[in-house]
């Protein structure tokens, strides 16, 4: 899976061994979305939007990265992770449903001033890194808001349920 995320990565869908065993994956499991979106995309199949629960689903995928800093606190090593999730962030983008890209927006803001913040060789107490830090804050309240407002619209709670 990570490496589909690199750059380039999904031409490793054109192989045919590789198409082979994500359809004895389906196969196995009928049920298994990333095998089926997978073996779509391979076949150059693959629906030009996303509907809501596919577009939150890759959103979820394209910011494990993101999430992996955060629990780690490890900013000194993240550089490379942030780079894998602003690419997939924006790889999917033009996938999405209209009301998910906000969010995946608000994640991309967020994944690029990590990504400053773990270049960053300033100390704590320097001015500019306090302004990356304020940056990081905002981007974050950010997608906490977009979140929310995802999250307390009734239709789309509804339509996630369905």
């Amino acid at each position: 899976q990570k490496v589909l995320l690199r750059p380039n990565g999904m031409n490793y869908l054109k192989n045919s061994h590789v198409q082979q065993r994500i359809a004895t994956t389906l196969k196995l499991a009928p049920n298994h979305l990333s095998a089926k979106v997978l073996l779509m995309k391979s076949q150059g199949r693959i629906p030009k939007l996303l509907s809501l629960k596919g577009s939150f689903t890759q959103i979820d995928r394209a910011t494990k990265p993101i999430i992996a800093v955060l629990e780690s606190g490890d900013l000194d090593n993240a550089a490379s992770s942030l780079k894998d999730a602003i690419y997939g962030i924006r790889r999917i983008r033009s996938q999405l449903d209209s009301r998910a890209r906000s969010c995946a927006d608000s994640l991309e803001d967020l994944s690029n001033d990590l990504s400053q913040l773990s270049k960053s060789k300033l100390g704590r107490q320097n001015a500019r890194y306090q302004e990356l830090l304020r940056n990081y804050h905002s981007s974050l309240e950010k997608v906490r808001s977009e979140y929310n407002k995802l999250a307390s619209d009734p239709s789309i709670q509804e339509e996630l349920l369905k």
